[in-house]
């Protein structure tokens, strides 16, 4: 007979805060990251609603929320955003998902103006949940962000998580996706057209399956005026999937005079030296994206 352990609310209230806060002050050793992933596959979902290590309350209802909050998202990342949002006076996070880069930002730095794009009507309910939760000034937009207005179809891979819908999926519309629904799409210059005085220094962060450079395209006028800073995931397959060249990212930006650098979760930043070869792709499996920090002015 299998025997189920339920652990009480009250002790997975106790004990997942001190997961996550232990995961996100550990430095990174080799080996930290797989150990991790095998010591969460033990771990009970608990549905209700936690305390993350940034001090925001994070609502837990599938096992890829609770991998969100258990392990800070991507850490580095998360680190490195802190350290450029201390500053602004606006963050504008594309493809927002359960909210956690949002969150983050409202959490330590209460006057930032915060704006979360998601299109994915049901991870978008979570997203308003966990803002709610936490009683957070955050601007919820359901759009696409893309190179024009109108509505685009939005796709899931069969075997993928919440985080993974696309407007491009990387092998064209076949058995390996499934329809979503229907989305609008619009341009972040399009958006912001009446506020770009308002928003002051910025923050973008691009997590978007593929469509970062589209969605660029479409911010002609707010990268020019405002010379944000950048993070955005990186993976060439995908950028391809879209029409684009991920070359062409990294060169449209650097003739704007940023320089890139490689966001690496065991730790450092990894400035971009040649764009034909990531830094990423020499250490990480095929295929694999990863997050890349652009701006014109950095100290390392």
């Amino acid at each position: 007979m299998k025997i189920t352990f339920k652990p009480s609310p009250l002790f997975l209230k106790i004990v997942y805060p001190l997961i996550s806060k232990f995961y996100y002050s550990m430095p990174y050793f080799k080996g930290s990251t797989r150990i991790f992933r095998s010591l969460f596959n033990f771990l009970p979902l608990y549905t209700g609603t936690a305390k993350s290590a940034l001090g925001f309350t994070w609502y837990l209802h599938s096992r890829e929320s609770l991998w969100t909050y258990l392990m800070s998202c991507e850490k580095l990342t998360t680190k490195n955003l802190i350290r450029e949002l201390h500053n602004a006076e606006a963050f504008i996070c594309v493809g927002a998902n359960f909210g956690w880069y949002p969150l983050v930002a409202a959490s330590i730095n209460p006057t930032l103006k915060v704006f979360g794009f998601e299109c994915n009507s049901e991870v978008q309910n979570t997203f308003k949940r966990n803002v709610t939760l936490n009683n957070y000034q955050v601007t919820i937009a359901d759009f696409a962000i893309s190179d024009h207005e109108g509505k685009l179809n939005l796709y899931m891979p069969i075997v993928g998580n919440d985080g993974m819908s696309t407007l491009h999926p990387i092998h064209g519309v076949g058995s390996d996706v499934r329809f979503v629904e229907e989305v609008l799409c619009t341009t972040l210059d399009i958006y912001f057209r009446n506020s770009f005085s308002e928003l002051g220094k910025t923050v973008i962060l691009m997590d978007i399956e593929g469509s970062e450079m589209t969605a660029l395209l479409g911010a002609a006028k707010l990268l020019a005026e405002l010379n944000p800073v950048l993070i955005c995931e990186i993976n060439p397959a995908m950028i391809a999937a879209s029409g684009h060249n991920y070359l062409d990212l990294f060169a449209n930006l650097a003739s704007a005079g940023y320089r890139a650098f490689w966001i690496d979760e065991r730790g450092p930043l990894t400035e971009v030296l040649d764009p034909n070869e990531l830094p990423h792709t020499l250490v990480l499996p095929i295929g694999t994206g990863a997050n890349y920090l652009f701006k014109k002015v950095i100290e390392v």
